[in-house]
């Protein structure tokens, strides 16, 4: 009987340490998981709160090129509204940037409704297989290049109203960038009766 008692007594005994193995286990197991959960979340923040590697600074203005360039606040209809970006590298080393309104993406407001970009410039974004390149911009650490864009090539005259724009910048290996939002009007016209 003492030969059962003890047989019994050393399975019950392993019976429970084996209870304790599988559940240190399973502890084991959730800890490593949060902690591979906690890390992407970490990663996952930095990605979205990382430094942007350009500012873009946009107004309103009257020239074609950077030289005859003046700000303007109002436009008569049917004339062409240019938009000035400003475009500042804030990286350690020389960047490459593309130029060209493949790359641009305004947001235009009239009167509090979102202007629909005109229906040739919608395909082309949709598709956005291709871009076509007009040129480079290569701003050294610290510096500024400027682009000229006109508003009238993605929507078309513009009609009279209050106008708000903001443009986004696509780049290739970081994430978009926002720039400022401005605000214009643009003034019925003697000669344009849009």
């Amino acid at each position: 009987m003492k030969k059962g008692l003890e047989y019994e007594y050393t399975l019950n005994r392993f019976k429970l340490m084996s209870f304790r193995h599988q559940n240190y286990r399973g502890r084991l197991l959730g800890l490593v998981v949060f902690c591979s959960i906690l890390l992407l979340a970490t990663h996952a923040r930095s990605q979205t709160t990382a430094v942007s590697p350009l500012r873009i600074m946009i107004s309103t203005v009257t020239g074609d090129d950077e030289k005859s360039i003046s700000g303007s606040e109002k436009f008569p209809a049917g004339q062409t509204v240019k938009i000035k970006v400003e475009i500042t590298n804030l990286l350690p080393h020389l960047i490459n940037i593309p130029k060209g309104i493949d790359f641009y993406r305004p947001m235009l407001v009239r009167n509090g409704r979102v202007i629909q970009y005109r229906k040739n410039i919608r395909k082309r974004f949709e598709k956005a297989k291709y871009r076509i390149v007009a040129g480079m911009l290569f701003p050294k650490p610290g510096e500024s290049r400027i682009e000229v864009l006109g508003l009238n090539e993605y929507y078309g005259p513009l009609k009279p109203g209050h106008y708000e724009v903001t443009v986004n910048r696509d780049l290739f290996e970081y994430a978009d960038v926002a720039s400022n939002r401005i605000a214009f009007d643009v003034t019925r016209s003697s000669k344009c009766p849009l």
